[in-house]
């Protein structure tokens, strides 16, 4: 936590979230807790499509009956690569509750915006309920023992239904944020008073 550098903390030339910073992919969970404006679902025989609205992306959750991996991140060739998604297998536990377990995921995406971190083999379970016919609820639980002394919850969501709703074009792009960090970030300095605490360094070196 130390090393991370949130952008709500620090400046936009002083920050180190990768999403800001450098445009990477926010990743799974952060994706759905942080900027998930708005998403599709879609259903096919064999897995869950969510279609996300925010950098463009989609995550896929097998309902097929295969198990989690449990090689993630090795160098031997049956470990799988990590992910910015991970990677999710759904089941549903009744009629009404439908619940992913989610591994794997690339350590250099934070788990929340103040910079958490998790291990690539953190393991996060969300459980989806349909309250209503417009209204879908998510609970997000989350287990990492090398990061974490036990689990804890990532929160509650709640998701309304827009009949005929588009989902606009909402990406990052990383040509507009070098512009940005060129035009606005870099000069406006790491933090809101970082000029005047260099100014004050300096007069009181020369005073010596």
């Amino acid at each position: 936590m130390s090393q991370r550098k949130p952008i709500g903390r620090f400046g936009p030339a002083g920050t180190n979230d990768p999403t800001a910073k450098y445009c990477d992919p926010l990743g799974f969970p952060l994706n759905f807790i942080y900027q998930n404006r708005a998403m599709s679902v879609s259903t096919m025989p064999n897995r869950v499509v969510f279609l996300l609205q925010f950098g463009g992306y989609w995550r896929e959750v097998w309902t097929d009956g295969r198990a989690l991996p449990a090689k993630v991140g090795g160098d031997d060739r049956d470990s799988l690569d990590p992910t910015y998604m991970g990677y999710s297998v759904g089941h549903w536990e009744d009629d009404y509750n439908f619940v992913i377990d989610t591994t794997g995921l690339d350590e250099r995406s934070w788990l929340l915006r103040d910079g958490t971190p998790h291990s690539v083999m953190a393991h996060v379970q969300e459980r989806w309920t349909r309250v209503d016919h417009n209204t879908m609820k998510v609970s997000m639980t989350i287990d990492d023992p090398k990061m974490f002394t036990k689990p804890f919850s990532l929160g509650t969501y709640f998701y309304r239904w827009v009949p005929n709703q588009k989902i606009n074009e909402w990406l990052c792009v990383p040509s507009e944020t070098i512009k940005y960090q060129e035009e606005q970030g870099t000069p406006a300095g790491s933090y809101p008073d970082a000029d005047q605490q260099r100014l004050g360094g300096a007069r009181r070196g020369g005073g010596r």
